[in-house]
Formats: structure tokens, C-alpha cells, sequence
């Protein structure tokens, strides 16, 4: 969050068919884990303590953590639509609405020229309430033989985040990664 001169370390983590796990570690605040173990959506900061997600922001939990979700399964969506072309930060861009079965609406742009996802702008449940989050992508590379972009750059309430990537791997998470720590635990009832 260079606005405010705080930086750390991301590591994220996903596996089939949908487990997820987003472990933030930041100078002066400590360590921050989201996650979603097929099941219980959750999160851990020193700031909130340990929280489980219901409702609604568990639902779109679950729906985010799908390990094949960048594929669009028609099964996901009420409809899938593309509304325009038009620019997305300078870029020429396809704009796409994305209607999930629950009526939640997704926009995604896709640049012209390359057809990558430069940028995805949705509203999340949060402790807080809906939030607007808009994510734009860029500088992909390849890992393995998959363009992955390597700069995410995340805008919600004002906020910035950019993360950088700078390494992909596949294959390589052992299930027990998705396991909710003992404070989450003492929470599942």
C-alpha cells in the first residue's frame, strides 16, 4: 500500500475443487489469513481476531475459491454477456457482464488486442457491508506454460494494494495447507 508506506509478503493458494488460502504478512501489523476449506469460509488478523464468514459473504466465498473459475462454467451463471468495447485505463477493452446465479453482477474487461483480463470489477460481502473492489491485471508471464498476470493492483474504499507476483507454482500444495488454524476451529460449531 505504497500510500501509506506499508508493504509485505502475499502468498496465495488454491487447489481442487475449491479450497483457497490468502496469507498476508505486514510489517507492524503481523500476519492476515483468509481462507475457504471447501466448507467454512474464514479469517484470521490481528486486528479482527477470528472471523467465520456467513451468509451471503460465505456464498461468494465458496463461489470465488473455485479452482477452475477463470474457465466460466455456464453452470456458475444466470447469463454471461459481452455489453461493449470500450477502455478500461487507456486500454481498448472488451467490457463483460458476468450474472451469477444469485443475481450478483461481475464486469470483467478484456484488452482487444491480447484478450487477457486487464481488470474485474465486482461488489463483495465483508464484515463491513458490500464492498466495491476493482482489480486490474497486468504484466503477465508465463509460468509453465500458463500466462499468469504478475501485477494485481487492488482499489476498494479508497485503498490501494498493488501485489506483485513474482513466483507461480503448480502442483505443489499439500491439502493440510487448507485446514483452519485452532482458533477457527473453536469457532465451527
Amino acid at each position: 500500500m505504497a500510500s501509506s508506506g506499508v508493504s509485505g509478503v502475499v502468498d496465495v493458494y488454491a487447489a481442487k475443487p475449491n479450497l483457497a488460502l490468502l496469507k498476508v504478512t505486514i510489517g507492524g501489523i503481523g500476519e492476515v489469513l483468509e481462507g475457504f476449506d471447501g466448507t467454512v469460509g474464514w479469517s484470521v488478523s490481528a486486528i479482527t481476531g477470528p472471523m467465520l464468514a456467513l451468509g451471503k459473504e460465505l456464498d461468494q466465498k465458496k463461489f470465488d475459491a473455485a479452482f477452475d473459475a477463470e474457465l466460466h462454467d455456464n453452470a456458475r451463471y444466470k447469463s454471461m454477456e459481452t455489453l461493449e468495447q470500450t477502455t478500461f485505463e487507456n486500454h481498448p477493452a472488451y467490457k463483460v457482464s458476468l450474472t451469477h446465479l444469485d443475481g450478483t453482477e461481475d464486469i470483467e474487461y478484456y484488452d482487444v488486442k491480447t484478450r487477457f483480463r486487464i481488470a474485474t470489477v465486482a461488489t463483495r460481502e465483508s464484515p463491513m457491508g458490500p464492498m466495491k473492489v476493482t482489480v486490474s491485471y497486468g504484466d503477465y508471464k508465463k509460468f509453465a506454460d500458463v500466462m499468469v498476470p504478475t501485477t494485481m493492483t487492488q482499489s476498494t474504499m479508497g485503498v490501494q494494494q498493488v501485489l506483485t507476483f513474482t513466483s507461480v507454482e503448480f502442483d505443489k500444495v499439500p491439502p493440510s495447507m487448507f485446514e483452519p488454524p485452532a482458533a477457527i476451529k473453536a469457532l465451527i460449531k
